[in-house]
């Protein structure tokens, strides 16, 4: 019998909110600088809820009528849900913060446990001592039952799990509805399988030493029963895959040895492959109706293995094939076997994106410059992207990759569509007819359009679930321009394209979608974010201006300028509060390969930084910030960033009041190697700042590294250093391009850190650098963080170097300081 019961009768009782209602124009909290993290919007596009992370490090939620502006803010807060009638939020401390949007009543509920909804009219609340309710959009609970030990979200947004000493509930959210009861419980489990499309569930259930499929039709209570065959009791981990059939998997027996043999032959360094091996597992699939069993011991070439296809075929993934050590990922080989049979239907013998659909029974992969579909039902491939007036090949910093795409493949919902990222446009191929058609028909060759798309990831052992999947009726499309300053966003709804917002210096990023609505932040670094919310259906918008406090900021400009080989450069270049031409300021160069696109992000003076430098602070400090774009030639990384900032610091000065006998530089990461090349071949700068930087390149490039597992010899062919070749066809521009070559030439004093555990690059490469400065009696200091790899995350640590740095740079550029 259900009991129907207010929140005041039994177990809730009511206490006053730690909530405030006010008007977002009075907001200032006196907390001062914040960022915006969005996270949820009604589906009538009303409310919408986000984060504020103060540069303090607390938090604060906020609850506001895009209309009204209206604001309700929360502290200490936990898992949020925001339908178009009410908002519940959980607080530290157990309570639950409940507001019917309508009215703006609030109240708050104690002893929640956890709470489950969609966007339908109602949610499922857990409380702490096991009973659950459903909540209805005037805040009124109905008990339905207790003794809930766990509750488990199973599908999104839709199907909830609540377990009990009796048994296991189903209850779908989007009906509002118990699906099934069964005697099972949680620990009676061992795998489960829900599918909201075909309304069945199945149970792998152990009674004694026996397995069965227990199977459940949403519209019948009595399931069907069918026995499994038993496996040794090595096998622990259980899954479902397609219809009738179960996967069960062991980890692979390790043999330790005392020697560890590494030989050439060996596609793979020897510690990749027993790190491999010590995640493999043997699998063993059964097809329970059938009562057949199909098993695939671990191999060490191949971890990854799917079944697909309607588990007909069994997709291998061989990441150990194509491993020289020179692309910066490895590029793995695929082959489709049919299950059951171990000979390969079909290979491909490189690439690194790859996807299944499984309804046109379809494999997409991308190599040697094109898209290509294996169809295994025909046995046939077909080159998609030949025809196609475009390039798919992603530009990276040596050329054109011949196994990289602009960006992966996307498919619409149904799967009857596939959509291609090319370098210029977006292209649509119908899957069954193979006609394309042009989506974006953009002609500029300085601008490209790329899918905003959360991926998706990969789940259960030997299940694909990495194919990523669009809203035909609402893609969203990035605009970028190809010097990566501008951005663009656009909506296409099946039909058409419109621009929600044309090519500007601004960032868009943080979206949230529904059926009619999408919110968004943007930024620049002029501005800080605001939270955006558009209106599909009207083309309109509303804004939600940020809660900026009194203080004067620095500003940002765009400098462009014509080389002497008549190629366009260009650079940002950040300005003090109040800025006097007047006045003749120190000015710091920061450099990472394109710098200047800084410019389309906000950042606020803090001293919590992950490299230990804010430009907004440092303006606020009197400094001009020069970021200049590198224009690069190949072998020749060190020398382009040389003539790259020089040229951006003559034009800087040429236009701004920008003394040149106090000049510093500052780099992180490659841009910490650039700082530690050019102080070598030049004294125009007073005081540098080199952080987690090469400084020797050939004890990097023929170093392990214990992060990867591989050599570093990629980072020189096929990343940020940008030789052609490896070191032996080119030993001697590595020779002219190694900053500790030319360290006796170094006259700035320099101040060098690393992360004490840094592996990404190796911390000894700082402490490196600075031994030869010290033998050398040169002005140097070396930090180094303990606790801390390539950026600093501890906020004592940002805090430490971010001064530390500060003072380093006004010891030598502001003497009279």
């Amino acid at each position: 019998m259900v009991i129907r019961r207010t929140l005041g009768l039994f177990l809730f009782f009511l206490i006053t909110a730690q909530i405030h209602a006010q008007n977002i124009q009075n907001t200032d909290s006196g907390k001062g600088w914040y960022k915006i993290y969005n996270q949820k919007l009604s589906s009538d596009g009303l409310w919408s809820y986000y984060l504020k992370r103060y540069d303090n490090d607390s938090t604060e939620g906020v609850l506001i009528n895009t209309k009204t502006k209206k604001t309700f803010t929360l502290d200490h807060v936990g898992p949020v849900l925001l339908n178009k009638h009410f908002f519940l939020a959980q607080q530290k401390g157990g309570n639950t913060v409940y507001i019917t949007l309508n009215t703006a009543k609030q109240k708050s509920i104690p002893n929640v446990r956890n709470f489950y909804g969609g966007e339908g009219n109602t949610a499922l609340v857990v409380t702490t001592s096991g009973e659950w309710f459903i909540m209805e959009k005037n805040g009124t609970m109905t008990k339905k039952g207790a003794e809930i030990s766990q509750s488990v979200l199973y599908d999104q947004d839709r199907l909830v799990l609540l377990y009990s000493n009796e048994g296991t509930i189903l209850y779908d959210l989007k009906v509002q509805t118990i699906i099934m009861r069964t005697i099972f419980t949680a620990e009676n489990i061992l795998a489960q399988d829900h599918d909201a499309i075909s309304k069945v569930s199945r149970f792998l259930i152990q009674r004694e030493n026996n397995l069965f499929v227990y199977t459940y039709s949403w519209r019948s209570d009595e399931p069907s029963i069918i026995s499994v065959p038993s496996l040794s009791s090595e096998y622990r981990d259980y899954s479902f895959a397609g219809p009738g059939k179960l996967v069960a998997t062991k980890p692979t027996q390790q043999k330790a040895s005392s020697v560890e043999v590494w030989n050439h032959d060996d596609t793979v360094l020897k510690p990749y492959s027993d790190r491999k091996r010590a995640v493999g597992y043997d699998a063993v699939i059964i097809d329970y109706h059938l009562g057949v069993t199909h098993t695939y011991p671990h191999s060490d070439a191949i971890v990854h293995k799917y079944l697909v296809f309607g588990d007909r075929y069994l997709l291998e993934v061989d990441d150990e094939a194509n491993d020289h050590f020179t692309t910066e990922f490895v590029i793995p080989k695929i082959a489709l076997k049919k299950l059951g049979d171990n000979a390969e239907e079909f290979t491909v013998p490189a690439t690194r994106f790859y996807a299944i659909a499984d309804d046109s029974q379809s494999l997409f992969y991308f190599t040697e410059n094109h898209w290509y579909l294996y169809d295994a039902i025909k046995k046939d491939t077909i080159n998609i992207t030949a025809t196609i007036p475009d390039d798919f090949r992603m530009n990276g910093r040596n050329g054109a990759s011949l196994v990289n795409p602009v960006s992966h493949i996307y498919f619409s919902e149904d799967f009857s569509a596939v959509y291609l990222t090319g370098r210029e446009n977006i292209w649509k191929m119908n899957v069954k007819t193979k006609a394309i058609s042009n989506l974006t028909k953009n002609h500029q060759p300085d601008f490209s359009y790329s899918i905003i798309s959360q991926g998706s990831g990969r789940a259960k052992k030997l299940q694909w679930s990495d194919t990523r999947v669009v809203d035909e009726n609402c893609l969203l499309l990035r605009g970028n321009s190809s010097d990566g300053l501008s951005e663009a966003l656009f909506l296409f709804n099946g039909k058409k394209m419109k621009t929600i917002k044309p090519p500007n210096h601004h960032h868009f990023d943080q979206f949230v979608k529904n059926k009619d609505f999408i919110s968004f932040t943007r930024e620049s670094f002029n501005e800080p974010w605001q939270l955006t919310i558009y209106d599909k259906v009207n083309a309109s918008e509303e804004t939600i201006p940020y809660s900026q406090p009194k203080t004067d900021l620095s500003t940002a400009e765009l400098l462009r300028w014509d080389n002497n080989e008549k190629n366009q450069e260009f650079l940002a270049i950040v300005l003090p509060p109040n800025y006097d031409p007047s006045i003749s300021y120190p000015s710091i160069v920061r450099v990472y390969e394109n710098e200047a696109r800084s410019l389309k992000y906000f950042e606020y003076p803090t001293f919590y930084n992950q490299a230990g430098f804010n430009a907004s602070l440092y303006a606020s400090k009197g400094y001009i910030i020069l970021y200049p774009n590198i224009r690069y030639r190949t072998n020749e990384v060190g020398q382009s960033a040389l003539s790259s900032v020089m040229s951006a610091i003559d034009v800087a000065a040429s236009r701004y009041s920008i003394d040149r006998s106090r000049l510093g530089i500052i780099g992180h990461s490659f841009g910490g190697f650039e700082t530690n090349y050019i102080i070598t071949q030049t004294s125009a700068f007073k005081a540098a700042i080199s952080g987690a930087s090469v400084s020797n390149i050939f004890s990097s490039y023929f170093r392990f590294s214990p992060k990867y597992l591989r050599p570093d010899i990629w980072r020189y062919t096929d990343q940020s250093m940008r030789f052609a070749g490896d070191f032996y066809q080119l030993k001697e521009e590595y020779i002219k391009n190694n900053p500790i070559y030319f360290a006796d030439q170094i006259t700035t004093p320099v101040l060098i850190w690393s992360g004490a555990e840094d592996e990404h690059v190796e911390w000894k490469q700082s402490v490196s650098l600075f031994i030869a400065l010290k033998s050398l009696r040169k002005e140097a200091k070396l930090m180094l963080f303990r606790g801390e790899t390539h950026t600093l995350e501890i906020r004592d640590q940002q805090r430490k170097a971010t001064e530390a740095f500060l003072k380093w740079f006004n010891t030598f550029l502001k003497p009279q300081v």
